[in-house]
């Protein structure tokens, strides 16, 4: 806009101001020429390189190229390399419970340090915080393996849990409860005449808490109904309501006291 100003102040200014112009308009088209270049070698970058997804405030729901669904719990972090549909490698920290496509030409590897999960089509949840030497491995259906630092694989069936400890490089299956193992990973879930200690252990793995019932309570109360994506205080809130239990939050610990009626039904929304 100055340079505008000067050119009424002579032919042989407006002649310096063309040649001006024209530098002006080379310089701004290698510049452009530059960025696009600069974003032509991002977009390689990015292509080239892992894909990362962080769970840091709640639970994910992931759908991977090959169809594959996984659940990523809070605190957990996933990645896989962009080639992923024709090497199908993931690294965990955390928890994630998967449900896998079958492929045999193209076997499904899950590694979260010296950890590693072979599997066969299937579905199974893995739990291994890198700030904790536990880790654990529940298949509910089909089959995996599961190797430490020696490479030897130990199979797993379908109610099974593979216990390790990271530390001591030890691993130990047992028959459990897998469901509750995966219970995180729902969008609702249905009791039927369940007590409120049963009732608990699954909130308990659904957010993340602690709970700490009045001794005798637990088996005292029994509930039907529905829980869906609310929060814990929603669910707390609704069975004080319910049973005229009383509870208090600190932190991520729940306690609950008082009891009196013995069968009730939950709201179903």
């Amino acid at each position: 806009e100055k340079m505008q100003t000067r050119i009424h102040a002579g032919q042989h200014k407006q002649r310096n101001l063309r040649r001006i112009k024209y530098s002006v308009i080379s310089i701004a088209a290698s510049i452009l020429l530059l960025l696009g270049i600069g974003y032509s070698y991002q977009f390689v970058r990015q292509y080239n390189t892992n894909q990362y997804y962080s769970a840091l405030n709640g639970k994910s729901r992931i759908i991977l190229p090959d169809s594959s669904v996984v659940w990523l719990n809070t605190g957990s972090t996933l990645q896989y390399a962009s080639s992923f549909i024709h090497k199908r490698q993931l690294v965990l920290e955390g928890e994630a419970s998967f449900e896998v496509t079958k492929d045999k030409r193209h076997p499904f590897i899950v590694s979260s340090g010296d950890l590693k999960v072979k599997v066969y089509g299937t579905k199974f949840n893995v739990y291994s915080y890198p700030n904790d030497n536990n880790a654990k491995i529940a298949l509910r259906s089909g089959s995996v393996s599961v190797s430490l630092k020696d490479g030897k694989e130990a199979f797993l069936s379908p109610g099974e849990i593979a216990r390790i400890n990271k530390k001591e490089q030890t691993l130990k299956i047992e028959q459990s409860d897998v469901e509750l193992e995966t219970f995180w990973a729902k969008e609702s879930v249905f009791f039927k005449s369940k007590s409120l200690g049963y009732i608990c252990k699954y909130l308990e793995r659904w957010y993340d808490v602690e709970i700490t019932l009045q001794p005798g309570l637990g088996e005292k109360i029994r509930y039907n109904g529905v829980i869906q994506e609310e929060t814990v205080t929603d669910v707390m809130d609704a069975l004080s309501r319910l049973s005229n239990i009383s509870y208090h939050v600190k932190g991520k610990h729940i306690s609950i006291t008082s009891v009196s009626y013995t069968h009730l039904t939950l709201p179903t929304t």
